[in-house]
């Protein structure tokens, strides 16, 4: 199974609540426009609709050597072959995720506006740590904004998202 590693820099594209053939599309869309990682995130739609648009994505991330990292769901994330798995603070955790995906894994972790949170998932293994939101979101409407000047103050050895 060949997994591709989180880049240094680019867009982390999300995806919105669509249809498959539509997250397929953007999806295509945004890595020809420069998306460098893509994480799927469906929290609604039944796990076989899930599975299904998980190894869609991952035959379109992996044809131009992109990772995919599936949201919160680890198993989802290992039946399919993912590059790795993103968890929020009421997820697993890392050790978890690290023991069922294997070391070679992009694990990412939500911090939110906490640089303890982000010191600490460092420290137990992940491969990245997200910040945000930023902006207004559709998605999560009552998730607290973060200033942007926090980025400023955050020196880890692993890669920084804004969300």
């Amino acid at each position: 199974m060949t997994r591709y590693p989180f880049p240094d820099s680019g867009l982390y594209l999300i995806t919105a609540q669509q249809p498959p053939e539509q997250i397929i599309s953007t999806v295509a869309a945004a890595i020809a426009g420069g998306a460098a990682v893509v994480q799927y995130r469906d929290k609604t739609s039944e796990k076989s609709l899930r599975r299904s648009t998980a190894e869609q994505l991952l035959a379109c991330c992996h044809a131009n050597q992109i990772p995919l990292i599936i949201n919160d769901e680890i198993e989802l994330a290992a039946e399919v072959g993912a590059d790795g798995v993103h968890l929020g603070s009421h997820d697993s955790t890392l050790e978890e995720a690290r023991d069922q995906l294997g070391s070679d894994a992009i694990i990412g972790a939500s911090c939110y506006a906490s640089l303890k949170d982000a010191e600490r998932a460092c420290q137990q293994g992940a491969s990245y740590v997200a910040f945000g939101r930023f902006f207004p979101s559709s998605s999560k409407p009552s998730a607290p904004p973060v200033e942007i000047a926090l980025l400023k103050q955050i020196s880890l050895p692993i890669p920084l998202v804004a969300i």
